[in-house]
C-alpha cells in the first residue's frame, strides 16, 4: 500500500472550512464575493490525502463559475449580489456530499489521543458526561449533537472544528434565551447572533451573557481563515459553553432551548 504524507492541521482546517461553507449556504443573504472566498481555502488546501482532492477540484470548479459570473457573462452580478437560490442550494448540496465524503475518509486514519486538561474518558461520553441531568435533556437533538461532536474532534485533536462546533451551540443558547425575553427576535448565522449580542450589550450585560466578550473574540478568530485554534482554546470554549448550558436553563422556560 502506498503511504501518504499528509499534514494534520490541514485535514482539520479543511474539515472546518467545509463545515462552515456548508452552513453558510443556509443563508440567503450570501453574496456572491463571500461564496467564493469560503470556496478559497478548500481550493487551496494542501497536505491533504490524495483521496479527498476530489472536493479541492469542486471547490475549484465552483470559484471558476462564480468568478465567470461576475466578469458580466452573468447578467448584471457585482461582488454583493446575493447568491440565486438554485446555486446556493446546488452548492449546499455539493458541500454535504463534501462533508460526507470527508467524514468517511478521515474516520479510517488512526489518530493519536493528544493530552488534554478535560478528562479523555468523560470527552469519549460526550456532553451529558460534562452537564446535569436536567440540562442534557434540555439540549435540543441538534445541540447534543453538536457537543458530541465538539468533543469527538477535541479527541481527535482538530481543535478549530471542536471550537467551530461549541461556538455554535453557545450561540442558539443565547439565540433562544434572548427571544424568551420581551425583547424580540433575532436572527442570522450562529457568528451575526454573538455579533448583534454584543452590539446590544457592549457594556452591562446579563448574567447570562458574561461570557459574551470571550465568546465574541473566539468567534472573530474562528471565523478568520488564516487562524487555527489551539488545543488550549478549544477546551476554554468547550467549558465555556458547558457552564452557559447550566446558566441558561436556569431561566429557560420552556423546557428546551
Amino acid at each position: 500500500m502506498e503511504e501518504e504524507i499528509i499534514n494534520p492541521k490541514e485535514i482539520c482546517r479543511l474539515g472546518t472550512d467545509i463545515e462552515k461553507l456548508f452552513e453558510y449556504t443556509k443563508d440567503t443573504s450570501l453574496t456572491l464575493s463571500r461564496t467564493i472566498d469560503l470556496l478559497e481555502p478548500i481550493h487551496n488546501s494542501s497536505g491533504i490525502t490524495k483521496k479527498l482532492k476530489k472536493i479541492k477540484k469542486g471547490a475549484k470548479d465552483w470559484q471558476d463559475r462564480l468568478k465567470t459570473k461576475l466578469k458580466g457573462k452573468g447578467k448584471g452580478a457585482t461582488p454583493e449580489s446575493t447568491l440565486p437560490e438554485q446555486l446556493r442550494d446546488n452548492l449546499r448540496d455539493d458541500a454535504h456530499e463534501w462533508k460526507i465524503q470527508f467524514e468517511n475518509t478521515v474516520s479510517n486514519f488512526f489518530i493519536a489521543i493528544p493530552e488534554i486538561d478535560l478528562p479523555v474518558k468523560k470527552l469519549r461520553k460526550g456532553p451529558e458526561a460534562f452537564l446535569s441531568k436536567k440540562t442534557s435533556k434540555k439540549l435540543t437533538d441538534t445541540q447534543a449533537r453538536n457537543l458530541k461532536e465538539a468533543c469527538d474532534s477535541l479527541l481527535a485533536g482538530n481543535c478549530t472544528a471542536s471550537e467551530y462546533m461549541a461556538l455554535r451551540v453557545a450561540a442558539s443558547m443565547l439565540k433562544e434565551w434572548y427571544e424568551e425575553r420581551p425583547v424580540g427576535e433575532i436572527s442570522g448565522s450562529w457568528d451575526t447572533i454573538l455579533t448583534k449580542l454584543g452590539n446590544e450589550y457592549p457594556k452591562k450585560k446579563p448574567r447570562e451573557l458574561k461570557s459574551l466578550d470571550y465568546l465574541l473574540e473566539r468567534k472573530n478568530e474562528v471565523m478568520n481563515l488564516s487562524k487555527i485554534s489551539s488545543q488550549s482554546d478549544a477546551e476554554s470554549t468547550l467549558r465555556y459553553t458547558f457552564n452557559l448550558a447550566e446558566k441558561v436553563k436556569k431561566v429557560h422556560k420552556s423546557g428546551t432551548f
